[in-house]
This record gives structure tokens, C-alpha cells and sequence, in this order.
């Protein structure tokens, strides 16, 4: 497999969803003339502090997580590797000397050194710097809050005599107190780079995750597990998306690029701002049959290009307040037999309810905003032949914003490819 395909593929895990599903910001450089993928070099996950998490004991959070990364997705793309997180020992092609690869550990005036010291000792295509942008809980309080809530009692009789119907209802109000209680919310942002034995950026990843499922003694390891399965799954997204052979059935215009105007959280995040650019190119292969041009400053055999303007790409949480519901709980079942005129034998079923309380705590609930205007031009007049405005939202950011991306090329569609 080449690696336009694997990487592809591993774009693919990093940032472009499926618009059923959770995703991260993806970019991949899709000209990148790398030779083909046989090995990788897997460096350590970088904690929030940014120190290296290097450990041989199995059962440290270290090992625990620069394993998962190698063995559930990078080995997924069928990559020799070599991880730099757990034992050196451990991987037989270096255990006879394995004092010079510690030099791989090193600090590099730049990228292009540390590519060529991966090359030099491991012969590995390219190497992965995997690093922990954000690893938190956020310990808070929801208070004690007393509500309203309306009780009901009633029976249901079921294949009656006189049919199906309820009885002995009854309806009262009760003010319901909700304790107080500790509340732990997680949070984890990772940001994954490729780079090619030349040091050169091939693809860039970005995911994050803020939940309450967790336990607070082993919610590291359940995060980044959490997060690298999304990366792995957008990985297997892009491979149906992103083929080298897909080219060849594409016969619709070439779309070529210009700049978008970004809001300033935007603009200060390279991985978010490649993203953009990465899935507003791709958009064109994914839901058109124009040809993008990939490439820096467009092409002169190009006969539109899209830009645009995003004013809001944002990650907003409400507080939902202490609250309470209730269900529907059994306090009596009973079965009665009985005899229709005809002779025939029936069952009676008759079911007394109450209704029940269940606490919901308060909580923050995070939504995905993404609005904007994108616009198809006629290379030649700058004159504009389409636009589109909205706003979409969803769980998170990447996921809004190919929402609206979607919506835009299924509208250019017929302009691109008349």
C-alpha cells in the first residue's frame, strides 16, 4: 500500500468525520511525494506538562498508552514500528545495539535533524510525535436544589371484559429536595504529527473529549484509549474517501482555493486552521466530481475556486441546573381468567403504577457552533456563480463544520460538474 494511501487513511483517522460520528481536525498534505510507508518510529506521549512518558514497567500509565498507540493504530496501517515509549528491548530489531537508538531521545535544532537521525539509525519512513495538549478534572459542587414534581398512582387493566383502559387515578404535587454532591468532569485534548524521513509535516491531528463517564483513577488511560479508537475509525473513514484511484473518475471542473477569513481561536491554532483548509479542499473530491488543486497558489487550468469567511467556530458549554424525573415503577401485578359468551378463555392483566424519582445532577453540556459564508467564484471574472450561509452545529467542531461544508458543495455540485 502507498503511502497517499496510509496516510491517507490516517488523515482520515484524524480528522474527518463521518458526519454520523465524533471527529478531530485532520490535515494531510496530499502532494507530499513520500516513498512508500514500511516502518514508523512512534516517539513518546507528551503529558500536559510536556515531559516525555517513557516507563518499561507494563502496568504504568506510560507503557500503558504508547502501547495502545502502537498496537490498536498504528500497526492498524500494517507499519513496522518502533516505539519509543515502552522498552527498547522489547523490539528485537534493535535489541543488539540498543545504545544508539537512546540517541533518537535527543534533543534536535529542528525537525529536519531529528528526520534525518530516524532515518540514519531505524531506516523508518517517518516518525510520530504524539503529545497531550490538555489531561484534567474539573472538580466542582452541584448544589442543593429543592423542586416540584408531580406524582401520579393508577391501575391498567389490559384484555378486560370491557377492554383495555385505567383506573384508580391519582395526581399530587411533592416538593422534592436534590442533595448535594461533588462532580468530576474530564477533560483530554491530544494533538498527533506525522513527519516523513525528511522532517517534513505530512499530517497533523487534533481531538478532544470532555465527559463525566470516567473514574478518576484511571480516566487517563480511558481518554486517550477513547480518543485514539476516533482516530483509528477516521482513519478507516478516509480510506473510503480518499483514493488514489478516486481521481481518475472525477470529470467535473477544477476547483482550485484562496484564502478564508478565520475568527481569532481559529487563527491562533495551526492544527484548526489546517483542518479547515484541508476539509474545504477535500470537499470537492468528497461531494462533487470537480478536481480540486491541492497546491499552494492554484492552478491556471482551474475554473472556479472557492472562499469564504467563518465568523463563529466555537465549543460553547451550558449549565444544565440540578434537576429531577421520574418512572414508572410496578406495585402490584396480578392475572384474573375469564369467559366470553362464546365459550372462550381469556386473561386479564390489571397493573397498579407509582411514580418514582431519579435525581439528575447538574451538569455542562458542550455543543458545537459553526458559522459561515463560502463562496464559488469564476477564476477568470472573480465573479461570484454561488453562495452559502449557515450555521451547524453538532458534538464537535470538525463535525459542524463539514456539515456546512457538505451543504455547500451539494449546492456548487451543479455548477462544477454541469
Amino acid at each position: 500500500m502507498k503511502l497517499t494511501k496510509c496516510l491517507a487513511a490516517i488523515v482520515c483517522a484524524l480528522a474527518i468525520p463521518s458526519l454520523a460520528s465524533a471527529h478531530g481536525h485532520v490535515w494531510y498534505d496530499v502532494t507530499s511525494h513520500v516513498p512508500q510507508f514500511k516502518k514508523l518510529v512512534i516517539y513518546p506521549v507528551v503529558d500536559a506538562d510536556g515531559f516525555s512518558m517513557v516507563d518499561e514497567n507494563e502496568k504504568s500509565l506510560a507503557y500503558k498508552l504508547n502501547d495502545y498507540l502502537d498496537k490498536k493504530f498504528v500497526r492498524k496501517l500494517k507499519f513496522r514500528t518502533i516505539s519509543l515509549g515502552r522498552s527498547l528491548a522489547e523490539n528485537k530489531e534493535i535489541r543488539t545495539d540498543e545504545e544508539k537508538y537512546k540517541s533518537l531521545y535527543d534533543t534536535f535544532a529542528s525537525e529536519a535533524d531529528r528526520g534525518r537521525a530516524v532515518f540514519d539509525i531505524t531506516a523508518a519512513d517517518g516518525y510520530l510525535v504524539p503529545r497531550t495538549r490538555e489531561c484534567r478534572i474539573e472538580t466542582y459542587t452541584s448544589p442543593r436544589t429543592t423542586v416540584t414534581v408531580g406524582m401520579r398512582s393508577w391501575t391498567e387493566v389490559r384484555d378486560s371484559p370491557q377492554g383495555n383502559y385505567t383506573t384508580n387515578e391519582r395526581r399530587w404535587n411533592v416538593a422534592h429536595v436534590i442533595p448535594e454532591r461533588r462532580m468530576n468532569l474530564f477533560h483530554m485534548d491530544i494533538e498527533h504529527t506525522i513527519y516523513d524521513r525528511n522532517g517534513k509535516k505530512v499530517l497533523t491531528y487534533e481531538n478532544s473529549q470532555h465527559s463525566y463517564d470516567y473514574r478518576t483513577d484511571n480516566y487517563q488511560e480511558k481518554m486517550f484509549k477513547d480518543l485514539i479508537d476516533e482516530f483509528r475509525k477516521d482513519v478507516k473513514d478516509i480510506q473510503e474517501y480518499f483514493k488514489e484511484e478516486k481521481e481518475k473518475s472525477h470529470t467535473g471542473a477544477k476547483v482550485g482555493f484562496r484564502s478564508v477569513r478565520l475568527p481569532s481561536n481559529v487563527a491562533e491554532d495551526p492544527c484548526i486552521v489546517n483542518a479547515v483548509y484541508f476539509n474545504m479542499k477535500d470537499g470537492v473530491r468528497r461531494w462533487t466530481k470537480g478536481r480540486p488543486v491541492f497546491e499552494e497558489g492554484g492552478s491556471m487550468l482551474e475554473k472556479y475556486y472557492v472562499d469564504g469567511a467563518i465568523s463563529t467556530y466555537s465549543l460553547e458549554r451550558t449549565w444544565i441546573p440540578p434537576h429531577a424525573s421520574t418512572w414508572n415503577k410496578t406495585v402490584n401485578y396480578k392475572k384474573q381468567d375469564w369467559v366470553d359468551a362464546r365459550g372462550n378463555k381469556h386473561t386479564m392483566q390489571v397493573t397498579d403504577y407509582i411514580t418514582e424519582i431519579t435525581d439528575h445532577y447538574g451538569v455542562y453540556s458542550y455543543r458545537a457552533t459553526v458559522s459561515g459564508t463560502f463562496f464559488l467564484k469564476d477564476s477568470k471574472t472573480d465573479q461570484v456563480v454561488l453562495s452559502h450561509s449557515d450555521t451547524e452545529q453538532d458534538d464537535k467542531t470538525a463535525d459542524a463544520y463539514l456539515h456546512l461544508m457538505k451543504a455547500f458543495y451539494k449546492k456548487a455540485d451543479k455548477y462544477i460538474n454541469p
